[in-house]
């Protein structure tokens, strides 16, 4: 068996190892480096995951019921993988026919007693089928006016089937009524993922 020394000694003491110990190690560094490399895009599963766009205006948005369309997906805490996504329309479109799961989450404001409830809902347009409500909150004011304003939090998630070129998006009552600072826009969200 050949020995060779490290080639930096430790508390002065040179230590000697088998090159087959060596060549264990090696292969064990490559191994984990590969482990490493993302995979092909033909073996990753379709998600994305949107968050509020913190520069836009959403009081000029009005209080009607809008879908939401002002997401950033080009941020550090965003992204898109096999999907596209519709700025235009807010609406996630899906590239793969399958079983997804879908979650959104907003952060919403009450500051008065007369505030109505907020309704946060995610609808899914196909071609093949009219437009379908496919889950729904209702946020109740608990505003007192012991409080300056309450903050709450609305999450739906679901597990769906969706087909190739369906169309999936948030809608809101009240847009002008969620609550978002620079700190915390990324509270409000929207995403997917493929099971």
């Amino acid at each position: 068996m050949v020995y060779f020394h490290a080639p930096v000694p430790m508390n002065n003491t040179i230590f000697f190892f088998p090159f087959q110990y060596v060549d264990v190690k090696i292969q064990q560094a490559e191994e984990d480096r590969s482990f490493r490399q993302p995979p092909s895009s033909n073996t990753l599963k379709s998600s994305a995951h949107l968050i509020l766009n913190p520069t836009v205006d959403l009081a000029a948005e009005g209080s009607t019921s809008k879908t939401m369309k002002h997401w950033l997906y080009n941020d550090a805490a965003a992204h898109l993988f096999n999907v596209a996504f519709i700025p235009s329309t807010g609406h996630i479109r899906i590239k793969h026919t399958g079983k997804y799961f879908l979650y959104t989450r907003a952060s919403v404001l009450f500051k008065a007693s007369n505030d109505p409830p907020l309704i946060h809902s995610v609808h899914k347009k196909s071609a093949s089928s009219a437009l379908r409500e496919l889950l729904r909150a209702v946020r109740i004011n608990r505003w007192s006016s012991a409080l300056r304003y309450d903050v709450q939090t609305s999450f739906l998630s679901g597990t769906f089937d969706l087909r190739e070129n369906d169309e999936v998006y948030v809608s809101l009552n009240n847009i002008a009524r969620l609550y978002f600072s620079e700190r915390n826009y990324r509270s409000t969200n929207f995403g997917l993922f493929m099971i």
